[in-house]
């Protein structure tokens, strides 16, 4: 029997408890039998619900403390396949203090980028960049003209 299962279990009567004292209170206070069945099933369901919150964030916290450095770095990538390789690429070409436009398939991108590249810095379509770098989705396609292709669907050119 898991640990989990083991609270859930244990914990049924206090939650049974709490929610008849819910019932018996809010019959003491006249309430109507609907509301005195929203409140106890409420109360029923959240007082039930609170060892499994509790094991899950205890769960969490050891996960997350056995996070590598470089883990924790680059946890916001976990779902972008190859983010974190495009962006390693992206620094080693770029120099720091130059300027890039970037354009992206997604804002999450976008961002990632944005925070990633310091001290290298953003500027917006129409404004004078170094840099421009375009992001597909998809690896393929046409490449921008002149761009040269850093990681799969990841394209930057030094403007002239």
């Amino acid at each position: 029997m898991t640990l989990r299962l083991l609270a859930e279990v244990a914990w049924q009567p206090i939650g049974v408890a709490g929610a008849y004292g819910v019932w018996r209170l809010l019959e003491r206070d006249r309430a109507g039998r609907v509301m005195q069945l929203l409140g106890t099933g409420i109360a029923l369901v959240a007082l039930a619900w609170l060892p499994v919150a509790a094991i899950d964030l205890a769960a969490r916290t050891r996960h997350d403390a056995r996070l590598s450095a470089a883990a924790v770095e680059n946890a916001g990538a976990i779902h972008s396949k190859g983010l974190v390789h495009a962006i390693a690429r992206l620094r080693g070409t770029i120099p720091q203090g130059d300027t890039y436009q970037l354009t992206a398939y997604s804002s999450r991108v976008s961002f990632w980028a944005y925070t990633s590249l310091l001290p290298r810095v953003a500027v917006g379509p129409g404004e004078g960049a170094d840099w421009r770098i375009v992001w597909h989705r998809h690896p393929g396609g046409t490449a921008p003209a002149g761009a040269r292709e850093l990681a799969p669907g990841v394209w930057v050119e030094r403007s002239p």
